[in-house]
């Protein structure tokens, strides 16, 4: 990936948290205090009708994507991740992006479709996972 000067460190996508299993943006911001996190379910552009314009740059101007899969087919996960990839990929569309993180639990199907999401970034299977796979990405010197 080109260096570049992000906006922020973390995008926060997929599902909301409030409607997660687990607290998986909680459990990523305790883990990275110190770095500039946007989370589109707090983000007060959100509620004044500027949502879609706001996530689709903060998602071009952020270093990293973590996203939930929800328990039903790719609603959002599958436009962030894209405009995610298209965005950092530079052209190289031949392997996955170590910026993309996606957490997808084994309860969620199509198994077939978790193939998919691996061409883009990599598949975890919990948040606990994810953020050791941001202090990869987010730590490692380049």
């Amino acid at each position: 990936m080109v260096a570049m000067n992000y906006e922020f460190d973390i995008f926060l996508g997929g599902r909301w948290e409030k409607h997660s299993p687990y607290p998986y943006k909680t459990i990523i911001k305790n883990a990275f205090p110190d770095k500039r996190i946007f989370d589109p379910e707090t983000d007060p552009t959100q509620k004044n009708g500027k949502w879609f314009e706001k996530n689709f740059r903060s998602l071009q101007k952020s270093r990293t994507l973590v996203a939930f899969v929800p328990d039903f087919p790719f609603p959002g996960i599958g436009f962030e991740t894209g405009v995610f990839y298209h965005s950092h990929c530079q052209g190289d569309a031949s392997k996955p992006l170590e910026e993309i993180i996606i957490i997808w639990p084994d309860s969620v199907k199509p198994d077939h479709a978790k193939k998919i999401a691996s061409k883009m970034g990599y598949v975890v299977e919990n948040p606990d996972e994810a953020v050791l796979r941001l202090k990869l990405v987010l730590y490692s010197e380049k």
